[in-house]
């Protein structure tokens, strides 16, 4: 019993003298370690004000800021092990990254997927920030092009977080692509109706409205017999200068008859 408690003992000294022999190295790891992530934030701002202020492409420039910021961090990381002795700890960290690389691959090829579709969107811009665009029957603002994600924001206010692979492979309509966009509008008059009158009122009332394209007429077209009414279709075009002309343009007001 003396003997076991003499092992284990003199491993306990070992254990504490190695402690004391390596607390310089272990403070100095540790200011390493916190240091790393101030100055990773550093240079990621010094690369996209500086060295990449060139670049007109400010999603990309956003997205490779950040990744650069990351490889500082996974650097800054590895040189705090080597500080301590871990060089064997670093050299088997580096050795597993090709043996994990394909089991992360699996697991997350989702993320690695949302990434790349970040990097193609920021790359080609099918849309900015602050445009107006629709995807998967969501409508909204661009707020913010991330890494994995886009942010969109509602006309309600609400903030819609969507992973960049549903924006890059599914169809997305971008209503500020454009510097004029045509609406249609649905109206129905009664049988008993002068479609002759309807039409010149029609096209009086419209120039009520703000935000048309002056060079462009509005459109009159009866289409349709209906069940209780004469159907006919408005086609107005609309200048883009105004985020909410979308929405506020097909909901005015505006009385066409009466």
């Amino acid at each position: 019993m003396r003997e076991e408690l003499s092992m284990i003992w003199e491993k306990l000294d070992n254990w504490y003298s190695t402690l004391i022999t390596m607390l310089p190295n272990i403070i100095l790891a540790i200011v390493i370690a916190v240091s790393v992530f101030f100055i990773a934030k550093g240079v990621r701002i010094v690369f996209k004000k500086y060295l990449m202020a060139k670049w007109k492409n400010e999603e990309l420039k956003a997205i490779f800021a950040k990744v650069i910021q990351f490889i500082v961090i996974v650097l800054g990381f590895l040189f705090a092990l080597s500080v301590v002795n871990l060089d064997k700890t670093v050299t088997s960290i580096l050795a597993g990254v090709g043996v994990a690389g394909i089991a992360i691959g699996f697991a997350f090829q989702d993320i690695a997927a949302n990434f790349i579709s970040g990097l193609f969107m920021a790359a080609n811009k099918p849309f900015k920030i602050g445009d107006i665009v629709e995807v998967e029957g969501q409508t909204g603002v661009i707020r913010e092009l991330k890494l994995r994600t886009t942010m969109i924001r509602t006309f309600q206010g609400n903030d819609i977080i969507i992973p960049n692979t549903h924006l890059f492979q599914n169809p997305v309509t971008n209503y500020t692509s454009n510097d004029e966009r045509r609406i249609d509008l649905e109206v129905g008059v009664s049988y008993s109706d002068n479609l002759k009158d309807v039409k010149a009122l029609t096209e009086e009332r419209l120039k009520q409205l703000e935000g048309l394209v002056s060079d462009k007429a509005p459109e009159v077209m009866f289409n349709e017999f209906g069940g209780s009414s004469i159907n006919f279709n408005v086609r107005i075009w609309t200048k883009n200068t105004d985020q909410f002309n979308i929405v506020k343009i097909p909901n005015s007001n505006i009385r066409f008859f009466g």
